[in-house]
């Protein structure tokens, strides 16, 4: 490999730049600490589901303001000093908000803390504080970088199903120089999007895709899934997602959709512009035009269907409407061979019809012999 790489037979690897590589630094160092924030969310809550806590059955989010102020009350009070108007007294009324007071007291009453219950959420609720502050430092040194490639995410947010964020981490991951690759195609490659073509006797056999993209690709299949339900202010994904997804299946739609996104992010980035796909008044206005049947489409319907050339001829005289000199002649030699036949047919009936004579004044028939 040392002697291919020597006479530039090897293709080099792709180093971004040194700002680049700290965007990717950080971005990926903010999506750890986002899985350990969940991570210490689900043992929060299996801690609540043992100590019979079901705030989560009353409130949509179980660590919004409301429910977090209640089990910091519950966790700070012994169960003997916990009174109902103090909890109802930390409840934040919302518009949107259903359960009422008797709901969200039944669903605390006859709550324990067994064994280390109490010190294991105490621990999880400084843990969380702790990772939250350490995303807070991180987003403000990513702002930094949103000044710096202020016009790239302003045209990346042109696309439906990217925001600010994400963009930013599409850039930590592929750059902003899009020469360092040969093409859409090698970039997707890179990110894990471009199906297999592992084909024998006609036949697919699979069409996996790779495995690479540990960032990248699970961004963009978030970034396919918030695209597609989007119905109203720009349902160009959406349209394509329910098209594919009647053939392909719901997976297999998700993942063509993330790599149409790559693809037209490559061209966006690369071009300066914003997202506008030549097909995208077709898509939402649904005026997609279908192919008029004319002889071009007639040709090459029948040349995939593995038709001869002579029946391609043929069709190609018939809908062109002139008759060739080779069909003019079949017909006049077909013709002269009718009239032959009519001929010799009439030769044979005088032959055998019966002659008529006179004798004295009486008309005899006589047979021909």
């Amino acid at each position: 490999m040392a002697s291919m790489f020597r006479m530039d037979l090897v293709v080099s690897s792709y180093i971004p730049p040194a700002d680049i590589r700290d965007l990717r630094e950080l971005c990926r160092y903010r999506l750890k600490l986002t899985y350990m924030r969940t991570s210490e969310k689900n043992r929060f809550q299996n801690s609540m589901t043992i100590s019979k806590v079901r705030l989560d059955s009353v409130f949509s989010d179980p660590f919004g303001k409301s429910a977090s102020a209640i089990m910091e009350y519950l966790i700070s009070t012994e169960p003997d000093e916990v009174r109902d108007d103090e909890i109802l007294r930390l409840i934040y009324r919302r518009g949107n908000m259903k359960a009422s007071d008797e709901d969200i007291l039944d669903s605390i009453h006859g709550y324990e803390f067994i064994g280390v219950q109490r010190d294991k959420l105490q621990i999880i609720s400084l843990h969380l504080s702790q990772i939250e502050e350490c995303i807070g430092l991180i987003d403000r040194k990513l702002e930094y970088y949103r000044q710096k490639y202020t016009g790239i995410i302003r045209h990346l947010t042109t696309m439906v199903g990217i925001t600010p964020a994400s963009a930013l981490y599409i850039l930590g991951e592929i750059g902003t120089d899009m020469s360092v690759w040969r093409d859409d195609a090698s970039l997707a490659c890179r990110a894990g999007l471009s199906p297999a073509n592992n084909a024998s006797a006609g036949k697919k056999k699979s069409t996996r895709i790779g495995n690479g993209g540990h960032y990248l690709k699970p961004l963009l299949v978030q970034c396919a899934l918030a695209a597609v339900k989007n119905t109203k202010k720009d349902p160009y994904f959406r349209r394509k997602y329910e098209t594919l997804k009647k053939r392909r299946g719901h997976k297999k739609a998700i993942i063509a959709i993330a790599r149409k996104m790559l693809v037209a992010i490559y061209h966006m980035i690369r071009d300066d512009a914003d997202f506008l796909p030549v097909d995208h008044r077709e898509i939402i206005q649904n005026t997609k035009t279908t192919k008029g049947l004319n002889l071009k489409n007639v040709i090459a319907f029948l040349k995939d269907q593995g038709a001869d050339d002579d029946t391609i001829r043929l069709v190609e005289v018939q809908c062109s409407g002139k008759v060739p000199e080779t069909a003019d002649a079949c017909g006049k030699a077909s013709a002269d061979k009718e009239a032959k036949e009519k001929q010799s047919a009439s030769e044979c009936a005088d032959a055998f019809q019966p002659i008529q004579e006179s004798v004295n004044g009486s008309p005899v028939l006589i047979s021909g012999s």
